[in-house]
């Protein structure tokens, strides 16, 4: 980070380095910052189709859906081959309640690029709130069959189950997720929800807590 803040005070103009710089700042968790870079560099750079995503997938972060959309479109504007701006669309669709069109944009990054992650992560979310628990299911256990430690692909999988009312099958997974990542976001609160529904009121009151302890922004 020091490096980069050099670079810009000598004067350096390059997309890349205030685009970096910030998503430096957003991962440290210096959000604002990092708002404040994406901005500059769109402003600066306007067809930079990674700041143009970066910047959407902050505003997702911080819950503006409708700017993340708009970001997320420019960048496909600007690039249409770019995977991560149609993935990062179909979340934004998706938190917008727009699930088809949300389905049809994550589909659209896996075609471009078949291996990424995130994307296969979000369709498998984008399909159960469809209902289409088998299919989202079926995205989920391929991605644990080729990466057992994906503790976000082992949490998306309890929510699925959970939905289709497998509750032991869901915590077992839930449980797996903690364990690989023991301060996941949303892992104990899910599990919560998880207990909850099974009747088991004081272990969910447990991970409640336990979920506010670590993140009291939640």
């Amino acid at each position: 980070m020091k490096y980069y803040e050099c670079f810009i005070k000598t004067g350096l103009r390059d997309p890349d380095i205030i685009s970096n710089y910030a998503l430096l700042c957003q991962e440290s968790g210096e959000k604002e910052k990092a708002l404040g870079l994406y901005k500059k560099c769109v402003d600066l750079y306007p067809r930079h189709s990674y700041s143009l995503t970066n910047l959407a997938q902050l505003y997702l972060e911080i819950g503006e859906a409708e700017l993340a959309k708009y970001y997320s479109e420019k960048a496909i504007i600007s690039n249409p081959n770019l995977a991560n701006a149609y993935s990062c669309l179909g979340l934004a669709l998706k938190e917008l309640g727009n699930l088809i069109e949300a389905e049809v944009s994550t589909k659209k990054a896996l075609e471009l690029e078949n291996d990424l992650v995130d994307a296969k992560l979000n369709l498998g979310l984008i399909l159960n709130d469809q209902e289409k628990h088998g299919e989202a299911e079926k995205i989920m256990r391929e991605l644990i069959n080729i990466d057992p430690e994906n503790a976000d692909a082992q949490l998306n999988l309890g929510v699925i189950l959970q939905d289709k009312g497998e509750l032991e099958n869901a915590q077992n997974a839930t449980y797996r997720a903690l364990r690989i990542k023991e301060d996941l976001r949303d892992g104990n609160m899910n599990l919560a929800s998880i207990l909850y529904e099974a009747g088991d009121l004081k272990q969910a009151l447990y991970y409640v807590k336990k979920e506010i302890n670590i993140y009291p922004d939640n």
